[in-house]
């Protein structure tokens, strides 16, 4: 799968945005929960905040084929929120989301890849991150692809599945 991922401009805030408010449509429409409709659009919710802290900690990327925007995906250094301290040998992903009519074209598998290769290049063991804990099929997606339950936490009323995937086996 041919695919370029690059940093995000402060002036694509707003694509990276629309990824993700495509992929919570995307996901009500297949019954899954996800994150709450218009939180990346709205200039005083939480998640157009924590797109912007992503954007300032150099972490925002978006995902390209064929020159379009198709996804985007934050990589951090740390995050005590959901992994209180966790040794300094992980990354982050946070806010992963693929275009609903680029699903089931390898676009998911590839993105995921380059954050593992990324991880490694950076001297990581282990990729890291969360995702709703009743979402099956996004915790199917990401079993599928290598990533071990490490347990779940509940913030901010929300119960999240977290998941490991070591990295340096690899």
């Amino acid at each position: 799968m041919a695919i370029r991922i690059r940093p995000a401009a402060h002036a694509e805030i707003e694509q990276a945005a629309d990824v993700l408010e495509d992929a919570i449509g995307w996901a009500a429409e297949r019954g899954f929960e996800s994150w709450t409709p218009g939180s990346f659009r709205d200039p005083g919710a939480w998640g157009k905040g924590r797109l912007r802290e992503a954007f300032d900690a150099g972490g925002l990327f978006l995902i390209e084929r064929s020159g379009a925007i198709v996804g985007t995906l934050s990589l951090l250094p740390d995050d005590e929120l959901f992994w209180p301290g966790a040794a300094p040998n992980g990354l982050y992903l946070h806010r992963f989301a693929i275009r609903r009519g680029t699903s089931g074209t390898g676009v998911g598998d590839a993105a995921l890849a380059w954050c593992e290769e990324e991880t490694r290049r950076r001297r990581r063991r282990f990729l890291r991150l969360d995702c709703l804990a009743a979402n099956p099929g996004i915790r199917r997606y990401y079993e599928r692809a290598g990533f071990e339950h490490r347990g779940d936490r509940v913030v901010n009323g929300m119960e999240f599945g977290l998941y490991e995937k070591d990295v340096g086996r690899s």
